[in-house]
């Protein structure tokens, strides 16, 4: 499974010119209103503590990035 963003947005049916930074922010916003929908809340912060996410954030010392919880893999032998 990818993650990039024209996979997304494809996946959901949002059109948009990939790689250009206005249309690349409108389809990040519109993952992010369908995503909200699609839990029933209200705000990205709402989101944020129904998906278990952290918000990443930039500070004197650098940033801190945001993150999602690790998913444990099945061993193979």
């Amino acid at each position: 499974m990818t993650y990039k963003l024209n996979h997304i947005a494809e996946s959901l049916g949002i059109a948009f010119a990939h790689h250009d930074a206005a249309e690349d922010a409108r389809a990040c916003a519109m993952v992010a209103l369908k995503a909200c929908r699609e839990q029933g809340v209200a705000s990205l912060y709402d989101l944020k503590d129904a998906c278990g996410l952290r918000i990443g954030s930039l500070h004197p010392q650098g940033y801190t990035p945001c993150g999602a919880p690790r998913r444990t893999r099945t061993r193979r032998c």
